[in-house]
């Protein structure tokens, strides 16, 4: 087990964030980092810190606003390898995650927006849906993948793909929100 786990977390904002810490620290021990702050500093902070740091997965979650969803994608993207896997959380229907239609107001506000527009700019491509029984159409999960075409260069130096895995995650403003990502240095 060679996976590092980085937390994007708001931790003194909510009492859930301690036990979160320790349990990050418990499970990964030494291989566990938590980055207080609002992750739409912390993360392009950390990258621009780290730029050979590159994500394998991506697990976005917390913030309930468009904004700050969309900036999460946007800058996990950045830091994250081509073939990176992407975990979208609550969804209410694949189509709408997908850019396809639009989500309506009852469906988890600016998180599915921020979704709908980055599958509309041509950032992601959402590709399998999961909802948790009698949550259907309601909260469930998306894989996605960035799309080629969109993906930034990586930074000059940046090494290639091997060598020791990281796992970031991150919290935002919002209870069970989780952004997981493992990266390879």
């Amino acid at each position: 087990p060679q996976a590092m786990v980085y937390s994007f977390d708001l931790l003194r904002s909510f009492p859930w964030s301690a036990r979160n810490k320790a349990l990050m620290r418990k499970a990964y021990d030494a291989r566990s980092n938590a980055i207080d702050g609002d992750s739409t500093a912390t993360l392009p902070r950390y990258h621009a810190e780290h730029p050979h740091v590159r994500c394998d997965v991506a697990l976005i979650d917390g913030a309930k606003d468009a904004r700050i969803r969309l900036a999460d994608i946007t800058n996990f993207q950045r830091m994250s390898s081509p073939s990176a896997l992407l975990l979208l959380d609550e969804i209410c229907t694949r189509d709408c995650a997908n850019g396809e239609r639009s989500c309506g107001k009852g469906c988890w506000g600016g998180t599915s927006d921020a979704y709908t527009m980055a599958s509309r700019q041509g950032m992601i491509n959402v590709t399998d849906c999961a909802w948790p029984r009698r949550l259907h159409g309601k909260d469930g999960v998306c894989t996605a993948n960035y799309l080629e075409s969109y993906r930034a260069e990586p930074p000059p130096g940046a090494p290639d793909h091997a060598g020791r895995h990281h796992v970031a995650t991150s919290r935002l403003r919002q209870p069970g929100g989780l952004r997981l990502s493992l990266a390879q240095e």
